[in-house]
């Protein structure tokens, strides 16, 4: 999974420092870099995700850290990486939050059953936004994150106004042009 190449583009380029004894001869490496190709899959988060865990994993392997301390691995590519293994973990927490967010006011505010029982029906929503995704396959990359976050607002509005309906008295009127007049 990992082929270790000097592409001939970047054979000058490779930085080899030298340390020296008091005569001047060579005494060992000091610092060097290596350049390798590995593989990359800009349509899926979960390779790149593990390929960069390895990665580091061989980066970090005492072995290696006794011979070169302070050895790493860097890609261009990791940022992307890195964001993408982040973004269950923050999916989860900004979900917690909105629930929060929405629960509190409607509990304190319009009526004490209506925090909880929104707080259930955004909690099935996501539960089946997120379940769907995993159970199709896809992966949760930015684009997915920001329409899990749309339909967690629509379904904020569709269910806020439905349990407000359900728990305001409907009004009764004398006669029909009553009612067309005050609705």
């Amino acid at each position: 999974w990992v082929v270790p190449v000097v592409p001939k583009a970047y054979a000058g380029s490779d930085l080899l420092v030298m340390r020296r004894n008091q005569d001047g001869m060579p005494d060992g490496i000091v610092a060097s870099r290596i350049l390798f190709t590995c593989r990359y899959s800009p349509g899926s988060a979960d390779e790149n995700i593990e390929m960069m865990r390895r990665l580091r994993e061989v980066a970090a392997d005492e072995r290696l850290q006794a011979l070169a301390p302070g050895s790493y691995v860097w890609a261009e590519w990791f940022n992307e990486a890195s964001r993408d293994a982040g973004i269950p973990d923050l999916a989860f927490r900004l979900s917690l939050a909105v629930l929060l967010a929405v629960m509190v006011p409607l509990t304190l505010l319009l009526h004490p059953l209506m925090g909880p029982l929104v707080g259930i029906l955004l909690s099935l929503v996501a539960g089946q936004a997120l379940g769907l995704i995993s159970l199709l396959g896809l992966s949760l990359d930015f684009v997915t994150f920001m329409v899990i976050c749309m339909a967690a607002g629509f379904a904020i509005e569709y269910v806020v106004h439905i349990a407000h309906a359900f728990l305001r008295p409907l009004p009764v009127w004398d006669s029909p042009t009553e009612a067309e007049t005050e609705t």
